[in-house]
């Protein structure tokens, strides 16, 4: 996947008409709001297209829901198809991990509402802590560093209700890959599950010949959706709003505001309250784990915009 919309949107920003001052937050459940007015680190594991789907989710719902647990339905429905599991499988040899990394927050809010009800958030979810100890535990295991009996210990300390007394239980998970098998002890472990009610995914692209009146019809869909108190995922190449990590990205837009004459966007982000890491035109607001980005760069970052 490949911006191929770079620098069209240089020079394009919108009026004041366009831009008054929102934050959808405010327009949310007081549990919502709440919840996504705190940082969110999704730590070293490429989940963060879990992360936006389950804030777009979470809107719906009025309840925040789990972003681990939404990640781990994609992966398991990634093994449902040949052609994607093979693709992942390739692409895991190099990232060195068992689980599956990278993703589409379009297709995992889909495969999320079908498999629903999703686990409600948990302060865990701040961090995936537990699929890092899951790999590392399969390892020792594996080379008998350990036994079977101290890896459920460990394994039931990462995730306190999980059952590891039922037979065969350190056997399948030894044998059999880790995103078959992760979306069931998340649910197992969870509490409450939250009923998800069914939305149909929309895509916003950006328009193939990018004039003048076709970039304004793409800034006013996503604003339409805003007005509207909803959020939108934003997926992006990273290295629009960082020098010192690559690859491709998604957040969560949550609101615009006017400010010194220009039009800005707030992007949630899931790097926690770090701010070192962003550029240093990007305004990090460290209280929430978002940044504001002026109009023509956020248009022309985005590759596309996915929302209910």
């Amino acid at each position: 996947m490949a911006p191929a919309y770079s620098n069209e949107y240089k020079g394009y920003s919108m009026g004041p008409e366009q831009c008054s001052d929102i934050d959808i937050r405010d327009m949310a459940s007081p549990e919502i709001k709440e919840h996504y007015s705190q940082p969110i680190d999704q730590g070293s594991v490429g989940w963060c297209y879990g992360y936006t789907a389950s804030d777009l989710l979470s809107f719906e719902t009025g309840k925040p829901l789990s972003p681990t647990h939404v990640s781990s339905i994609y992966n398991k429905d990634i093994r449902s198809n040949l052609f994607w599991k093979a693709g992942y499988n390739i692409f895991r040899m190099f990232m060195g991990r068992e689980v599956y990394e990278g993703g589409f927050p379009g297709k995992a809010a889909r495969v999320a509402m079908e498999a629903s009800p999703i686990c409600a958030y948990s302060p865990r979810d701040d961090y995936p802590r537990f699929i890092g100890v899951f790999e590392m535990i399969k390892e020792r295991v594996k080379k008998k560093e350990i036994s079977k009996e101290e890896a459920c210990d460990l394994m039931e300390f990462a995730l306190p209700s999980l059952d590891t007394k039922t037979t065969n239980f350190m056997e399948d998970f030894i044998n059999n890959d880790l995103n078959d098998q992760l979306e069931g002890m998340i649910k197992q472990s969870c509490s409450p599950l939250i009923n998800v009610p069914q939305r149909t995914v929309k895509t916003l692209t950006p328009p193939f010949f990018p004039t003048n009146n076709g970039k304004r019809k793409y800034a006013d869909q996503l604003n339409d959706v805003l007005n509207q108190g909803k959020p939108l995922s934003v997926s992006y190449s990273v290295g629009h709003i960082t020098d010192k990590v690559r690859g491709f990205h998604a957040s969560t837009v949550i609101g615009r505001r006017w400010k010194n004459g220009r039009c800005e966007y707030n992007v949630k982000n899931t790097w926690g309250r770090v701010c070192s890491l962003y550029k240093a035109n990007i305004e990090c607001n460290q209280d929430d784990g978002s940044y504001w980005m002026k109009d023509e760069d956020f248009f022309d970052m985005s590759l596309n915009f996915t929302h209910l």
